[in-house]
């Protein structure tokens, strides 16, 4: 009935609800994050952007703060628009903003107290001439805390876990699926390449992005149903 359905709109009927979909899916989460989206314009429009970011580099991280919840719920909306190819963009975009919240936030702080404690570190150990040895060994750490905490978003997107259950899988599937975590950290990066070039890409770029990372993720999903599956069965088992 469903393939009927979308035979019977038209392609492009469906194009035209796709770009709707990705257009204002982008458009709640840079409202979400418009504090801060905020406070990175006014900086760039200073005589000297580097130097204002370090010197309200604690204003920047207190902002940041709001893209991990935002993050998240757009993932988990391109996650549903992948799976079921429709949407309901407002309703499910702040349900899952809802949902995932109190997770997100705590996962993206996190990372965001890592980079900044990292920053931080950086300055004070440049002062040293020894200080060389100890930046290299902050910064591989800090890559690594990054690259796990990355790939943790997504996952979380999908399921629920408990922070230290979340870590442990996103560590795992980082290291098995090293395929995925590069394109995941390549694609990361591209929006802000992008958008540095063509700044009216940032109406489109974040959930075009989003989609594409949920696609990398859909067979670390079905793996995790999978063990989630075992699991439950296991644990029947030992029951009966």
């Amino acid at each position: 009935m469903a393939k009927k359905r979308e035979f019977g709109e038209g392609p492009i009927h469906i194009i035209t609800n796709f770009i709707f979909w990705f257009f204002l899916s982008n458009l709640y989460f840079l409202l979400c994050i418009l504090p801060f989206a905020f406070y990175i314009v006014l900086t760039f429009m200073t005589q000297d952007p580097i130097e204002s970011f370090k010197d309200t580099s604690l204003i920047l991280f207190l902002l940041s703060l709001l893209i991990g919840p935002s993050l998240t719920a757009l993932y988990s909306t391109m996650g549903k628009l992948i799976r079921e190819k429709d949407l309901d963009v407002t309703k499910d975009f702040f349900n899952y903003y809802r949902i995932n919240f109190k997770q997100s936030f705590i996962i993206w702080s996190f990372q965001m107290i890592v980079d900044y404690l990292i920053y931080i570190n950086i300055i004070f150990y440049s002062q040293y001439s020894f200080g060389d040895y100890i930046k290299y060994v902050i910064i591989v750490i800090g890559i690594i805390i990054n690259i796990i905490c990355m790939v943790s978003l997504p996952i979380l997107s999908r399921f629920y876990f408990k922070f230290k259950d979340l870590i442990r899988c996103s560590f795992y599937f980082s290291v098995k699926k090293i395929h995925i975590t590069i394109l995941t950290i390549l694609l990361s990066v591209f929006p802000l390449v992008i958008i540095s070039y063509i700044p009216q890409a940032a109406l489109f770029i974040f959930s075009a992005i989003c989609y594409l990372i949920m696609m990398l993720f859909r067979q670390v999903v079905c793996e995790i149903e999978k063990m989630i599956e075992n699991e439950k069965k296991s644990i029947e088992k030992e029951v009966i």
